[in-house]
């Protein structure tokens, strides 16, 4: 009876202690956007005017009578439109960046605490609350500085993460998400490609329900390019890598820069990640979680649903990173988080699939045995 009533008192104290923890980390977090809002991306102003001119006028034009879609993620400004006029509507009066830094500062620790959870959900062997918390701020290390810049990168992972909870209880919903999810990244059509591929293989839904309830995401947004520009292809899809043609080394470079600049707080990494050894500073362990996936199929009669949302996360990551560094690219501090957010899930599934016996079997596997 004590030690029932002692573990009670002590779970409470943690709950309190999370609450706390999260409270502060919200209050920095708003603190931090706000007194930088001033500097954030060009490419937010974009935004920015585009919203301002649909509010004003009803046309989504960057500049007046001019039908060029100027911005690749109608998800996004249709979003702060509704919001600012929601807002506007019960009463409160806001700029749009400042608007934008507490919606990010929001936004970046509710998708922060969505995949900690999802990668708690999918794990097979649940770590120490201590293993979720730096899984946690490693989240916020590789999205802060998009977040913080006003970008739109945060609110679609936010869609993202909260579709894949959906797909692990199997909602339907989950579709229409990851459709949602394009609109606010249009790289995110390779992750709904590969939901699309799963779904299908495993039977998860009807083809039927495939269809509508993808329809569901994609119909409002179709409907609104259609309207007010007469195509569904962005002005800005091939601009950046005209603008910025950069070598495959020097993409790789730039892109691993950044991702120690975020991590490790490191400056001026850039001139040590053109030594070329920083390149495969991942690669070990994308390669320990292909190996420990192959393993488990070998040893278990198949995949889980927590296997194959690694499996879609692992592709996704890889397939994205593969597709900007052949364009050749210059790595936008909001691009990072669409490579590196499913990645870092992997290895932080990968961690937990690690046992004293799987250790022992990889440790052979490459040591030759």
């Amino acid at each position: 009876m004590l030690r029932t009533e002692l573990r009670t008192n002590s779970a409470k104290h943690s709950n309190i202690l999370i609450i706390a923890f999260m409270l502060t980390l919200l209050s920095l977090s708003i603190f931090i956007h706000f007194r930088l809002k001033d500097y954030a991306y060009d490419d937010a102003y974009i935004h920015f005017r585009v919203v301002e001119n649909l509010t004003q006028s009803g046309y989504p034009y960057f500049n007046e009578g001019e039908a060029v879609n100027v911005s690749s993620s109608p998800g996004w400004t249709m979003y702060l439109f509704l919001l600012m006029n929601l807002l506007k509507f019960l009463g409160f009066r806001f700029q749009l960046p400042s608007l934008v830094a507490v919606n990010n500062s929001i936004i970046l620790l509710t998708g922060a605490f969505v995949y900690s959870s999802l990668l708690y959900r999918i794990s097979k062997i649940k770590r120490s609350l201590w293993f979720y918390i730096c899984f946690f701020i490693a989240y916020l290390g590789l999205c802060a500085p998009s977040s913080i810049g006003l970008m739109e990168t945060v609110s679609a992972l936010l869609i993202v993460g909260i579709a894949f909870h959906a797909l692990f209880t199997k909602r339907k919903i989950s579709i229409t998400l990851f459709c949602i999810a394009i609109f606010f990244r249009l790289e995110l059509f390779v992750l709904f490609a590969l939901v699309l591929i799963f779904i299908l293989y495993k039977n998860y839904f009807s083809f039927f329900d495939v269809i509508l309830y993808s329809l569901f995401g994609f119909l409002p947004f179709v409907i609104y390019d259609l309207f007010y520009f007469n195509t569904l292809i962005p002005n800005t899809v091939n601009a950046k890598s005209i603008t910025y043609s950069l070598t495959i080394l020097e993409s790789l470079a730039d892109l691993f820069s950044k991702l120690f600049d975020y991590l490790f707080l490191i400056p001026n990494f850039e001139q040590l990640a053109k030594y070329y050894l920083i390149y495969f500073l991942y690669l070990p362990m994308l390669l320990i979680s292909v190996y420990i996936l192959y393993m488990r199929k070998n040893y278990q009669k198949g995949f889980n649903v927590g296997d194959h949302i690694s499996i879609i996360l692992f592709f996704w990551g890889i397939i994205i990173l593969l597709s900007y560094i052949s364009q050749q690219i210059k790595f936008f501090s909001w691009y990072i988080p669409l490579i590196s957010v499913p990645l870092l899930t992997v290895c932080g599934y990968t961690l937990t699939t690690i046992t004293s016996t799987t250790s022992y079997r990889i440790f052979k596997f490459f040591s030759g045995g």
